[in-house]
């Protein structure tokens, strides 16, 4: 492919709002742009003004679901702006593209346009507020305009940003478990990026709404007795002050800030647990006063505690504070984001 990134002046830029907004609400002034077909393989990569752009109805995106994306966000702290485990999404966006029979990308010709694109911000939506991020939505999409049951010849790969800061707006995180309907099967698209698992989700999802609950706590599909994800999140919980979390077994998305969390504990005096977790059982050891908390993690919330988990009408309440086990994960995973403790592990790209 090229080796070089065209760039468009955006004429009209926008400002900021003074305050950041609602979550994937707002929009930079610039998105990256690259496509894809089988003779030329990616090309035209831009750097260009965020605006609507025609793709036709006939599209492969709209008919068979070949979509993926990934989600990451990048930090100005201390007057560096400051990546977390960017290359880690970008190589989990090539493991969605091989399932999902799509082009992969070169990683390292995406992160350099990555950091070129966030340059070209001059750092106009970032907020004072060091908790304040640029939300990062990589993408690709299916657009050639055929229809018929088979993979494209043709994808768009983008990148748009949005500023934010928290992700739930609620006083407290509750989640229901659902055991009706399921998520994924096992060996399907699960572990993937794809968007069909998120649209297929909304059905329990609105029902959990209703019902007072901001996610679900999904099951396994075949017994819907295992523990899951939440949501969009991956889940942990704390079981005689040992971090325990559900084995990745084909059906549960790899999530980075999962994977942080794993890798961080230790330094943090704790032993992880990946493990089958049977949801009956997890609240027989909540009752019995063994389960202290249970945490949610994913890019856009980073480390959610979990206040409220149902199950059959059964309410495990868990209550926090400075001294809890994901009180202390998230303030050790933040501190290696902002630059102010020592990044052991070579995630954070500074720029």
């Amino acid at each position: 492919m090229e080796d070089t990134i065209k760039f468009i002046e955006n004429e009209n830029k926008r400002k900021k709002a003074v305050t950041p907004p609602a979550f994937g609400t707002t929009f930079t002034n610039y998105m990256f742009e690259m496509k894809y077909n089988d003779q030329d393989g990616w090309h035209n990569a831009t750097i260009k003004p965020y605006e609507a752009f025609t793709i036709e109805p006939s599209a492969l995106c709209f008919h068979y679901g070949q979509t993926i994306f990934e989600g990451l966000k990048v930090l100005k702290t201390n007057n560096k702006r400051i990546l977390f485990r960017a290359d880690a999404n970008l190589k989990r966006l090539n493991d969605s593209a091989k399932r999902m029979c799509m082009p992969e990308i070169d990683v390292d010709f995406v992160l350099k346009a990555l950091v070129e694109l966030i340059k070209k911000e001059e750092d106009n939506w970032f907020y004072d507020n060091i908790d304040s991020y640029l939300y990062i939505r990589p993408f690709m999409i299916a657009s050639e305009a055929i229809i018929g049951a088979r993979q494209s010849k043709e994808y768009i790969f983008m990148i748009i940003m949005s500023p934010m800061s928290t992700y739930f707006t609620s006083d407290k995180v509750k989640l229901t478990t659902e055991t009706h309907y399921m998520r994924v099967p096992t060996n399907g698209t699960g572990e993937v990026k794809n968007g069909g698992n998120y649209g297929g989700a909304f059905y329990a999802t609105a029902n959990a709404n209703k019902n007072g609950y901001n996610q679900v706590l999904w099951l396994d599909p075949h017994e819907q007795k295992y523990i899951e994800e939440a949501g969009m999140m991956n889940v942990f919980f704390i079981v005689d002050n040992k971090i325990i979390t559900p084995n990745t077994s084909g059906s549960i998305l790899k999530g980075i800030t999962r994977d942080s969390v794993i890798n961080i504990a230790p330094e943090l005096g704790y032993e992880v647990e990946e493990k089958k977790i049977d949801i009956d059982n997890l609240v027989e050891l909540y009752k019995q006063g063994r389960v202290s908390e249970a945490f949610a993690t994913g890019t856009a919330a980073s480390i959610q505690p979990l206040d409220i988990i149902n199950h059959n009408g059964f309410e495990m309440e868990f209550i926090y504070d400075e001294n809890s086990v994901s009180t202390k994960v998230y303030d050790y995973l933040e501190n290696i984001k902002k630059g102010l403790i020592k990044d052991k592990f070579n995630y954070i790209i500074e720029f």
